[in-house]
């Protein structure tokens, strides 16, 4: 009866020490979500604040048939699949490389890490100067290979890819960080073992080193999903979702709607399927992964 009697103390101790944190969640997530949600089944224009009516899913309808809705949709979902392994890709090969011993390797380092401390504000300066038609680096190197200078931002067959690069640069830091720390739990000993039985170095890497930092690899992928599909800093200072449509993702739309319109209504109904599907995406991973997860 004691013991029944102090374990409910220090649960109701325990819900008491989370309440405050409780109350902050609910301030700074839920309250915004909820007032979303209720938005999105207005026609609150921003312009006209006197008319404000309850049109239940008119909103969700007109996305739903506006077939911008679907492109955008899409261009979202390769936008994220496309930095996502791209930018696990370049880190697994630069984590690899770092995980040898060379001369310089801190100095190396040091300079794979800077993208994290730049600004995204400076990030799209310094790509825009690299871009630049007339005197930008990336069209002095294809003069070397015969092929004119591009309009890297302004064209429709480049402007996607230029800003994919740009997100990739800006990811890279911390994939590094993760799967660098992730390669130093594989054993040596195993590796050695592998050398022994005449394991070359790729298939040791398959058989051996994913298995080991397969863990950290999937909670990379998760992170790095949910922050791409969400990208809005770099596309909108690159680009501002041109030309024409062509970098336009879901958060840029949502933008577009609910603040270059005025559109409240609207952009919340975006909002919220943006919510919904960085949801599925997540939940669908994690049931299918968890249980391998960091």
């Amino acid at each position: 009866m004691i013991t029944i009697k102090a374990k409910t103390k220090t649960t109701f101790f325990g819900i008491a020490l989370l309440l405050p944190s409780l109350a902050v969640l609910a301030l700074l997530f839920v309250t915004p979500l909820v007032n979303m949600l209720a938005t999105s089944f207005t026609n609150q224009n921003l312009l006209r604040p006197d008319r404000l009516d309850f049109i239940a899913f008119e909103n969700y309808i007109w996305m739903f048939t506006d077939s911008i809705f679907w492109e955008t949709l899409g261009r979202t979902l390769i936008f994220t699949a496309s930095v996502t392994v791209i930018s696990i890709v370049v880190s697994m090969l630069l984590s690899l490389l770092l995980n040898m011993e060379f001369p310089g390797k801190r100095i190396v380092f040091a300079l794979l890490l800077l993208p994290w401390v730049t600004s995204f504000m400076s990030s799209a300066f310094i790509f825009t100067l690299l871009y630049d038609f007339s005197f930008g680096v990336f069209n002095y190197l294809l003069s070397f290979l015969g092929i004119g200078p591009q309009v890297w931002l302004g064209q429709l067959n480049t402007a996607l890819g230029s800003v994919i690069l740009v997100s990739v640069w800006h990811f890279l830091p911390f994939s590094i960080l993760v799967l660098t720390n992730a390669l130093k739990q594989v054993p040596e000993e195993l590796l050695e073992s592998a050398r022994l039985d005449g394991a070359g170095g790729w298939r040791a890497f398959f058989a051996i080193t994913i298995p080991v930092i397969k863990p950290a690899l999937i909670t990379l992928t998760i992170v790095r999903i949910a922050a791409s599909f969400r990208a809005f800093d770099s596309i909108f200072l690159l680009t501002r979702g041109g030309p024409g449509t062509a970098t336009t993702t879901l958060p840029l739309w949502y933008h577009q709607i609910g603040f270059q319109s005025f559109r409240a209504g609207r952009g919340a109904s975006v909002g919220v399927i943006m919510v919904l599907v960085v949801l599925l995406i997540y939940f669908t991973l994690i049931k299918t992964y968890g249980d391998e997860a960091v």
